[in-house]
């Protein structure tokens, strides 16, 4: 793991007196890197952004919470060392702490025992006395915000932290903090008391000691409904804690313990404190936390003297950036996160030169609306609704045939969409004919285009989307909302089975090569699982998934659903074997015992335990993810300069960039499709064809 990043060429070299090493994270207010004082101390420095150093009333808020932060001083709190509001830009210096973030910690190795919890609690209940001793609300307390040091924890960023009298500086019925943490009195937009930072406090330790934020994951909006009308879910607590956790997080901020007891009531041992020295072999955090704690600290004592690599700054990675972690209960069993494994190293920027593939051939299209490759042809649709079917030889780009109109109404989302076509047997199945009269299942010729057979579906059953086939099953979207879900066995021309339900038609449909299981997603983010047979629903797993808009990743025995998590499930039974947290717009793909997944920062996992492998920033939103051979690729979405980036990957390198031409470049979802050691990239005007050697 890597502690911090190197610094780039946009970076200064130093902020005041202060040189810096490398870069810690970015929030939003600002970027922090680590540096080093004149006189050797190691501090946390924040540089504001530069769209908010130019307004000059956000220059007086900052300028007012320098102040109110070196008012506080406390064992617990990271102090303000140094500071130039008036710089440019305006920055902020903190006492470093070599340790991870309370997230990151229990995302890598699980939730915390319950004494770790308990000492944890205490150490943050005094930073927080020397918080309100100071006229002080912290005002943000959430795990991110508490770090893991090797004599206790600290309490840092007391960016919106403000005067507990002083409500000038922030608009009446503004919600200011974390949804999930905030208080109900702050979801509300009301005044906030130090009885606020004690129920940010409770769900703090809740997520410590059970791996999920006590009021789940969902959307702020619905978070805010949460803290202020519903329980919170404590169980997985230790019975002795949980009381204490429900006293904290009651609504009603008067029944809430003072803050000056917590400690108290958290160690009740005379001489327990997280801070003291501990004894041979003892650590107040366990053993897994306490080793990467270590390794912090060993960095940091090397950092700037050459002796820890990267530019001479201790390095490890922070998995930083994940939505809100947790897992839900679902069929099958409680999802365990899946980040209790060791860490790994993640590898330093290469100064190899890139590796290029060699690029076969591009054509122009006519706006190609998704691409396949199916036996040696690159498929496309010229558009959605009802549109031609072409096809261009995979070795060439040359134009075999092209036939219309192909059925495409109401498919896939955009970014998903591919051409609604199925193989088998040595014959392309798609939904052709006019669009007025009807379009039967036709067998295509894939060297000619020439219909070979026309399928009629009885009752005047009309297929629509063509999602794929499994051995001589294809499945078709029915163009009837009643029966959207359709199986033909084209062999014997006649229908298997069809699944009726409301919403039908709006569900995303995986259809694996082999297996007898065919799954599908409905809206809601619940994955069902027919058999190919006879249709009958094997199993059904609420999950997180983004409503429904990408389809599950079927690989051997598992079934993969990317949403606010990455879930990994059996495939033949439903159940989770483990659960990676994402945030919202989670993509994945998977290679042998390698899964890959967009966060805001590219990961690795091992598929059979979730267990991170290597992680790398990227700086870009990440379109679908695709694998050829060794080559990891992605494009770059919503960019001023959007491209296709590969990297390798076993290492998660930086190997190569394709940019998108000027004239597509209005397309924000290029299509990248693999086979063998060939790829194909489709954007708005032209098709371009790879061979990764």
């Amino acid at each position: 793991m890597e502690m911090t990043e190197p610094l780039r060429p946009e970076d200064p070299e130093a902020l005041g007196p202060h040189r810096l090493l490398g870069r810690l994270g970015q929030g939003g207010m600002g970027r922090v890197y680590l540096a080093r004082s004149r006189a050797g101390r190691l501090l946390a420095v924040k540089a504001v952004h530069a769209e908010y150093a130019g307004d000059p009333a956000f220059r007086a808020r900052f300028r007012r919470e320098i102040d109110a932060a070196r008012r506080v001083a406390g064992a617990f709190t990271a102090p303000v060392v140094d500071a130039d509001p008036d710089g440019s830009p305006p920055w902020l210096a903190t006492a470093y702490v070599p340790g991870p973030s309370l997230r990151d910690a229990v995302l890598r190795h699980g939730p915390l025992p319950e004494g770790t919890v308990r000492a944890l609690g205490a150490g943050l209940a005094e930073a927080l006395a020397a918080v309100h001793a100071a006229g002080l609300v912290h005002r943000d307390l959430k795990p991110s915000n508490v770090l893991l040091a090797a004599d206790g924890p600290r309490l840092i960023d007391f960016g919106i932290s403000r005067a507990a009298d002083d409500a000038a500086l922030t608009a009446a019925g503004a919600v200011v903090g974390s949804a999930g943490y905030l208080s109900p009195e702050q979801a509300a937009a009301e005044e906030a008391g130090p009885a606020s930072d004690v129920f940010s406090l409770g769900a703090t330790l809740a997520f410590a000691a059970t791996g999920r934020p006590p009021f789940g994951d969902a959307r702020p909006e619905a978070l805010l409904y949460r803290v202020g009308h519903e329980d919170p879910d404590l169980a997985g607590v230790p019975g002795p804690l949980r009381g204490l956790l429900a006293a904290c997080l009651q609504r009603d901020p008067e029944r809430r313990p003072p803050v000056g007891r917590l400690p108290a009531l958290l160690l009740p041992e005379p001489g327990a404190a997280p801070g003291a020295a501990p004894a041979p072999g003892e650590h107040w955090l366990p053993d897994p936390v306490a080793a990467e704690v270590a390794e912090w600290s060993a960095d940091a004592a090397n950092a700037g003297d050459g002796t820890s690599g990267g530019g001479g700054v201790g390095r490890r990675w922070l998995l930083a950036g994940l939505a809100a972690a947790g897992a839900a209960a679902v069929a099958g069993g409680a999802i365990a996160l899946a980040t209790r494994g060791g860490s790994t190293p993640r590898p330093r920027p290469s100064a190899e030169p890139k590796i290029t593939p060699r690029r076969l051939w591009s054509a122009r299209t006519e706006k190609p609306d998704g691409i396949a490759i199916e036996g040696g042809l690159v498929l496309y649709a010229t558009g959605a609704f009802s549109a031609d079917l072409v096809a261009l030889d995979l070795s060439r780009g040359q134009r075999r045939w092209r036939k219309g109109k192909v059925l495409f109404a109401d498919g896939p989302s955009e970014e998903w969409a591919r051409p609604p076509v199925a193989a088998y047997g040595g014959a392309l199945y798609a939904a052709l004919g006019s669009l007025n009269g009807g379009a039967p299942l036709r067998a295509l010729d894939p060297a000619t285009g020439a219909v070979r057979a026309t399928i009629e579906l009885p009752g005047g059953l009309e297929p629509g989307l063509v999602w794929g086939a499994q051995g001589p099953v294809v499945f078709c979207r029915s163009s009837d909302a009643d029966r959207a879900l359709i199986a033909v066995d084209v062999a014997a021309r006649k229908i298997l089975w069809s699944y009726r339900g409301q919403g039908v038609e709006d569900d995303m449909v995986t259809v694996p090569p082999a297996g007898g299981l065919v799954f599908r997603t409905e809206r809601t983010g619940t994955v069902h699982a027919h058999a190919v047979a006879d249709g009958t629903e094997r199993w059904r797993v609420p999950t997180d998934a983004a409503a429904g808009d990408q389809p599950v990743i079927a690989a051997g025995d598992t079934v993969y659903v990317t949403g606010g998590h990455l879930y990994a499930l059996d495939a033949a039974t439903g159940r989770t074997r483990w659960a990676f947290a994402t945030g919202a717009d989670g993509r994945a793909a998977v290679r042998d015992r390698d899964v890959f997944v967009t966060l805001p920062r590219l990961t690795a996992l091992d598929a059979r335990t979730g267990a991170p492998r290597w992680q790398v920033e990227v700086g870009a939103t990440l379109g679908r993810l695709a694998i050829c051979g060794d080559l990891l690729l992605a494009p770059s979405l919503y960019g001023e300069h959007p491209a296709v980036h590969g990297w390798e990957a076993g290492t998660g390198r930086r190997r190569w960039e394709y940019p998108i031409p000027a004239e597509a470049g209005a397309n924000p979802y290029p299509s990248i499709v693999t086979a063998g050691d060939l790829f194909a990239i489709g954007d708005g005007s032209a098709i371009a064809a790879f061979q990764v050697t």
